[in-house]
């Protein structure tokens, strides 16, 4: 019998992993998989469908968007009742009551479950697509702050300022999927469609172009160059609706060192409406051959990472940057390394009024005074643009005479009816004299709201929650079933300083959720994990006090380059020096 091709497209990657592992049972089926969450999903079968593939497998929303493109059978990999047995048991490891939200045939098996267990857990059914986001924020605003729920359920809470458990599918769900797929494709032999719709359009046309039809699905696209036409269909999904909706409009933007130009003509046919969208690429002058700045915009600032679980949503400090953000007010985020004030900046972000225009980030550890005079100058700066967020990334890398020059920029521009400025600096238990000037002409010179986020260690009473949700993250990444910590492992986790906060606590977690080969994580593999960590109190007395200034900072140096593996971007970062005065340093002390 011939082989089936299957396109396998994951939500996430840790259904990836069991959907390769698990295929390797099946010699009649030839899979290429894939990972990418709704639209992404779409993006991608747009791009491989070209292929003939027999079925596609996917899961949930992902699934659903896929059906309405292609005309070839879509199979989905479904939840089981252990799938919501397994999440219900990792929702218990938090602090808090929580509710269990899906479509009816995820929430039927909640029910059943619950009734047998006889558990008084809340269950919200979507009807469709369009009555997520409403029943979502209504259980927000009934002062649930968990939900366990699908790809589509948890991203919608993550917007909404809530932490999420996914409810992922277990190896039985995918194994029952391929067993399905090879009796549909036995049953029935598939026959392509082809059209001729548009052709005198495609015959005279050279420049490159994609046809979408009625539905935005991708009809027909000429493209020679692969890297062109993956980088065009990516800008091109983020502004889809404009596109549909107006005519004749052009869209600019850059990737790398191309200026990409979008230009677009409706066109009617059968009393339906298709777009086409012409591309062209010009070069574009970057300084140097360095970026001044990252910008991102609302439907690009979530990573898979970021969608759910994330520790920016736990405790007092989420209820302080939510309501901040909904001022334009410019705000200064106070804390040590590793605290997450990156996230809490993105998550200011998109709760604010301005959360549907770009979020521009300068990384102040590298601008020189040129590349300032660049930012505060240029006609292209994202300084002159107009309701958009600048995130000032540890502003203390900036000089007290390049400070000076942007309190006077502010005076001279009047950008708070513009623009929304946020900043953040690391903490320092002795913070320098230059520091603290700096910090001081910020926060008074812009008038800033000031958010100070704790170091993990006094945040004790928050660990249970961010561990319970980064243990499922990290669940679904490796494709583990993990539900949790012992409860005398948890005490230790408890007790630990937590040095490098939740970087650190991440890496832990990591390591025992790869390791551990039970649904709950003892306090034996937990003890040994955090044996081997660095503890501050051991890097001070390896330090001699009674030595000069210049020779302790020269054994700090030698102690954090050994811990960062001789990385001395990593070191500098860790040491709150620029890069080359840490080179200098090094170059002084004859440090190789």
């Amino acid at each position: 019998m011939r082989k089936i091709k299957v396109l396998a497209i994951s939500p996430y990657e840790g259904m990836a992993k069991l959907l390769s592992e698990v295929g390797t049972e099946f010699d009649r089926l030839d899979i290429t998989s894939f990972t990418g969450n709704l639209y992404e999903g779409v993006d991608i079968v747009n791009r491989e469908i070209h292929n003939k593939y027999d079925v596609i497998i996917s899961r949930g929303g992902t699934a659903n968007l896929i059906r309405d493109i292609v005309e070839i059978p879509v199979l989905e990999v479904s939840i089981s009742a252990q799938d919501v047995l397994r999440a219900i048991k990792t929702a218990e490891n938090y602090n808090g009551s929580f509710v269990i939200a899906g479509f009816s045939n995820t929430t039927e098996y909640a029910k059943m479950i619950c009734d047998i267990m006889n558990y008084k857990i809340p269950i919200v059914t979507f009807e469709n697509g369009d009555d997520v986001f409403e029943k979502i924020k209504d259980i927000k605003d009934n002062g649930f702050s968990l939900i366990v729920s699908d790809m589509i359920g948890s991203m919608t809470a993550r917007k909404l300022g809530m932490n999420s458990i996914l409810l992922s599918s277990g190896i039985e769900s995918v194994r029952q999927v391929f067993v399905e797929t090879i009796k549909l494709i036995d049953a029935f032999e598939y026959l392509n469609k082809q059209t001729d719709l548009f052709k005198s359009i495609i015959i005279n046309t050279t420049e490159n172009f994609i046809i979408y039809q009625n539905d935005k699905s991708e009809w027909f696209s000429n493209f020679i160059s692969e890297e062109i036409k993956l980088d065009s269909v990516k800008i091109i999904s983020e502004y889809i609706n404009r596109f549909f909706e107006i005519d004749n409009c052009v869209i600019n933007k850059v990737i790398c060192d191309k200026l990409y130009i979008f230009s677009n003509k409706h066109y009617f046919y059968d009393n339906k409406k298709y777009v086409m969208i012409t591309i062209k690429t010009e070069p574009y002058i970057m300084y140097g051959k360095e970026k001044l700045y990252d910008v991102y915009n609302k439907e690009n600032i979530l990573s898979f990472n970021d969608t759910y679980s994330s520790a920016s949503y736990v405790g007092d400090i989420a209820s302080k940057a939510l309501e901040y953000s909904k001022t334009n007010l410019p705000i200064f985020i106070l804390g040590e390394n590793a605290v997450g004030k990156d996230k809490t900046a993105s998550m200011i972000y998109e709760n604010s009024p301005l959360q549907n225009n770009p979020f521009y980030i300068i990384d102040c550890k590298f601008i020189n005074d040129k590349k300032f005079h660049t930012i505060l100058n240029s006609d292209n700066s994202p300084l002159y643009t107009i309701n958009t967020t600048i995130f000032w990334k540890d502003i203390n890398f900036l000089s007290e005479n390049q400070i000076v020059k942007l309190l006077k920029w502010q005076k001279e521009s009047n950008f708070k009816s513009r623009l929304r400025f946020i900043f953040s600096m690391v903490e320092d238990i002795n913070m320098s004299s230059s520091n603290k000037k700096i910090y001081d002409m910020v926060i008074n010179g812009f008038g800033c709201m000031l958010i100070r986020i704790p170091p993990l260690r006094e945040r004790i009473e928050d660990i249970s929650n961010i561990t319970t949700l980064y243990v499922n993250q990290i669940s679904v990444q490796l494709g583990k079933q993990v539900v949790g910590f012992q409860e005398d492992a948890m005490e230790e986790l408890k007790k630990y300083k937590w040095y490098y906060n939740l970087e650190e606590l991440k890496r832990i977690i990591r390591e025992l959720v790869a390791s551990t080969k039970t649904p709950y994580i003892t306090k034996e593999d937990t003890v040994k994990s955090l044996k081997y960590c660095t503890k501050q109190e051991d890097i001070t007395k390896s330090i001699d006090l009674n030595k000069t200034l210049h020779e302790i900072n020269y054994d700090v140096i030698q102690i954090v380059l050994k811990e960062e593996n001789y990385n001395k971007e990593k070191t500098a970062n860790r040491l709150g020096i620029s890069r080359s005065t840490l080179w200098r340093m090094l170059k002084n002390n004859d440090i190789s």
